[in-house]
């Protein structure tokens, strides 16, 4: 254990001593740091994830608690339902669930507590001490000359909270130059736009023109895009996820129920960064509706154990059309494709009279680079990407 801890504090200490040009304190004292044992997270300061105060509690993004999104083995995921917006906190024993239409908060058992999660800068905050008190983590506030840290740990913590903030400042240091660089640069970008010079407009308006393409493209805005990937090799997921993220998309993953329980880290990593998980399954003409119900339900009941949610989304190749009509009088959501995306695609073949557009992709190696050259061709073309959920796709 010795051994580990000066291991830890050694890599923390060297990050810290790299020499850096020293920006204003930015009003250290209302700027929150957060952390999960010895890792900070997320890996740079953005007003978009900064801890919030509310009737002088703390906020975190809910992804704090998620093993999946910060790397570190805490035991708890985090699952948040876009659809019915719920955002589920759970460990193998305990459970929490954020009802964000109703403000309540039950356990496992239906009790309720008094705390509530938040919504803010589009994302979801929770009490990070009371949240951390329920499934028995540590919280603690240590303070610093760049900011205040929030931090979570379990028994796994080498370092105390002391140890931790004093050995990280030179990293809350780079964290806190970099984030006044970029806002300091948004700033200047903003007022470059802004002309001092003299005014060489003509005295008359000069009205352009209309554009051919004005009343295409206008339709086209109102053309809903849905994405969806077919989870048949995780090669490229966290990319591909990372990217999504990045763009504030969603998408629904279709994957075999037969194998589910190959794709179970990765199936809440899909739920938890917001997108959607369905069913994908292979018939023939011959394939009676019952035999593939039989098959969905079995698949829900692994899903409700992997994730605690069940779905309703389906992908179902090779049956008849009345399998089909008779799955979507069960109340089965299906997928019926557009066109399949790959690294070949030509995108300009898209039916400009389609009422929506669906595009399924393949994940592979290079999903996340394929993927993003298709949403930069549906941007450019004025194409809107929409969620996918069950009350409309």
């Amino acid at each position: 254990m010795k051994r580990r801890f000066y291991s830890v504090l050694l890599c923390i200490a060297l990050l810290a001593c790299t020499v850096l040009p020293q920006y204003p304190a930015l009003a250290a004292s209302n700027l929150y740091f957060m952390a999960v044992n010895e890792k900070i997270y997320p890996s740079e300061l953005n007003d978009d994830t900064i801890p919030i105060i509310q009737n002088s509690l703390i906020y975190v993004p809910y992804r704090l608690f998620d093993s999946t999104s910060t790397g570190v083995d805490l035991g708890s995921y985090c699952i948040y339902n876009q659809s019915q917006n719920i955002l589920v906190i759970y460990t193998r024993d305990l459970l929490l669930n954020f009802n964000l239409n109703t403000g309540s908060v039950t356990d496992r058992q239906g009790a309720a507590y008094s705390f509530h999660a938040i919504t803010r800068n589009s994302g979801i905050y929770v009490p990070v001490t009371s949240v951390a008190a329920f499934f028995g983590f540590q919280c603690a506030t240590s303070y610093t000359e760049y900011g205040s840290v929030v931090r979570v740990t379990n028994s796994q913590a080498v370092l105390s909270d002391d140890q931790f903030a004093s050995s990280a400042s030179g990293i809350f240091q780079i964290y806190l130059n970099d984030y006044v660089r970029r806002k300091q640069a948004a700033s200047d970008s903003q007022n470059s736009g802004t002309s001092t010079g003299t005014d060489t407009s003509p005295s008359s308006p000069v009205t352009p023109p209309p554009s051919e393409d004005t009343d295409s493209d206008t339709a086209k805005e109102t053309i809903p895009v849905y994405l969806a990937f077919l989870l048949e090799d995780d090669t490229g997921l966290d990319d591909l996820l990372t990217m999504l993220s990045r763009r504030g998309l969603s998408a629904v993953f279709f994957v075999r129920p037969e194998d589910l329980s190959l794709y179970d880290d990765q199936i809440r990593a899909i739920i938890g960064t917001g997108n959607q998980i369905g069913f994908l399954v292979t018939g023939t003409a011959d394939t009676d509706a019952d035999t593939l119900l039989s098959t969905l339900e079995s698949g829900n009941t692994l899903l409700r154990g992997i994730s605690m949610l069940q779905t309703h989304f389906l992908l179902a190749d090779g049956i008849s059309n009345a399998a089909g009509t008779a799955l979507e009088d069960a109340g089965w959501l299906c997928w019926k494709n557009s066109i399949t995306v790959n690294s070949t695609l030509r995108l300009s073949s898209i039916s400009a009279s389609a009422s929506q557009i669906r595009l399924t992709f393949s994940i592979s190696s290079d999903a996340a680079i394929v993927t993003a050259r298709a949403l930069n061709h549906l941007s450019s073309d004025t194409y809107t990407v929409r969620p996918v959920r069950e009350t409309a796709f």
